[in-house]
């Protein structure tokens, strides 16, 4: 059986139809570019790190000695090797709340894509190999 963003799809559209509630948007999409088509393998993912806070208290995002960037409460971000200041692959990856300095996720990282996912002050104790599903989070903490 397959899963995935076309199953969510499917389920959107049954839900609608039936006049079910309509689900949110989902943050992150991903999905295989023309261009980054395999010739004989099928398909390939974007090399990409997916960040997603969903209800949560801001973190931070640290890649060796280099600052790449915030992700607010109900917000997203992804990271490509060699763009901008992220060096390439691998990565020695830090994610820490902003609000109090915690680090909440500390980890190597060799392959990509991978997706990285808070829900309320609750993050994922790891990076996944698929993308997360569900609903939103809760409202944003105060300060978010």
């Amino acid at each position: 059986m397959r899963t995935g963003p076309t199953l969510v799809v499917l389920a959107a559209i049954a839900l609608t139809a039936c006049g079910g509630p309509t689900p949110p948007p989902t943050v992150f999409t991903p999905a295989p570019s023309p261009t980054s088509m395999a010739t004989s393998a099928g398909p390939s993912l974007p090399t990409v790190l997916y960040l997603e806070n969903r209800g949560g208290p801001a973190f931070s995002i640290r890649i060796g000695d280099t600052d790449i960037g915030t992700v607010a409460c109900n917000d997203g971000a992804s990271v490509t090797p060699g763009q901008g200041a992220v060096p390439p692959l691998p990565w020695d990856l830090t994610l820490t709340r902003v609000r109090d300095g915690t680090a909440i996720l500390v980890t190597h990282v060799t392959q990509l894509p991978r997706y990285f996912i808070q829900i309320g002050s609750d993050p994922a104790t790891d990076l996944s190999t698929v993308p997360a599903a569900g609903p939103p989070g809760p409202t944003c903490p105060p300060g978010g």
